[in-house]
């Protein structure tokens, strides 16, 4: 992150000693908030808020609440509503880190951008269409202004405008943007990447919508391949996408007992993350039932 400059240089100790404390409160909230979006990450929502909340707490009090330090704090903040499932929450904190960000560091900013990206999927995920799409493609142009349409954040950003045409169900404007940042990322990230891995989940999602089931399972199988046994994490969301998905496309084509089996597993990780209060988990419950009841086996229903 470019860190813009808060005082001029001047030629006494005093303000040169400020300076020097300014330059360590930054560097200790930057690394705070990566502490922070971490443990989000592992579903420790609580510990994540006390320590972005320690982190706010200096920005404030050294930087101050307009400085770009405070707002890379709300980002974090809007992150961790964001990432356990409260969207309300997350795009408040989010509509304070993009004012903010813009009047410290200007609209032409990365961070500005990450912030409008990160909005615009909080909105799509809420269904708020409308206000979704100015913003993700707002930010692919900052992104592409300053990064260069081969950049991973260009293709993550293009991946999430995919994602919502796809939602408003406007299939045809898909697959164009889905192919586009699968190249970059495949080209920028490698293979063994997991936002690689997410293009290949995110394909076998729109053809599985289209109904073209033999195109969607060697994508959907590649991807579960990948996190096994080349990126060797299960406990990354993008894996349990993956598996989600994987088991409502068997249900669609009537392999129940293989829709049986990775809905289960899912079931044992969302027990050992403990994150049962996620909106994910209410799906994968319905989802499961939705499989018990083309079985015709009710008995095994969840209640």
């Amino acid at each position: 992150m470019k860190i813009p400059s808060l005082f001029l240089l001047l030629l006494t100790p005093f303000f040169s000693t400020a300076q020097a404390v300014d330059s360590t409160a930054i560097h200790l909230v930057d690394s705070l908030c990566l502490v922070s979006s971490k443990l989000a990450r592992q579903q420790n929502f609580d510990h994540a808020l006390e320590v972005n909340g320690a982190a706010e707490n200096i920005a404030q009090e050294k930087l101050g609440k307009m400085s770009a330090s405070y707002g890379k704090c709300c980002h974090t903040h809007g992150f961790i509503y964001h990432v356990e499932g409260d969207y309300a929450q997350a795009a408040e904190w989010y509509l304070r880190a993009i004012d903010i960000r813009g009047k410290a560091m200007g609209t032409q900013n990365i961070d500005y951008a990450q912030s409008l990206n990160n909005l615009g999927v909080v909105y799509n995920r809420t269904s708020a269409y409308e206000k979704a799409e100015p913003l993700l493609l707002r930010a692919r142009d900052i992104y592409e202004s300053l990064s260069g349409k081969d950049s991973p954040a260009y293709a993550g950003c293009t991946n999430n405008l995919a994602t919502l045409y796809q939602d408003m169900g406007e299939l045809e404007k898909v697959e164009p943007l889905l192919l586009e940042s699968k190249r970059i990322r495949e080209k920028t990230l490698g293979k063994e990447d997991p936002d690689y891995a997410g293009s290949l989940i995110n394909l076998g999602n729109l053809y599985k919508a289209m109904g073209n089931y033999d195109q969607a399972e060697p994508l959907y199988l590649e991807a579960r391949d990948l996190f096994e046994n080349k990126i060797r994490d299960r406990k990354h969301p993008y894996y349990s996408n993956c598996l989600a998905n994987l088991a409502i496309l068997y249900n669609a084509m009537g392999k129940w007992t293989q829709a049986e089996e990775i809905y289960l597993g899912i079931g044992d990780n969302f027990k050992k993350n403990a994150a049962k209060k996620s909106p994910d988990y209410a799906t994968y419950l319905s989802n499961l039932g939705s499989v018990y009841f083309a079985m015709q086996s009710f008995e095994k229903a969840p209640g």
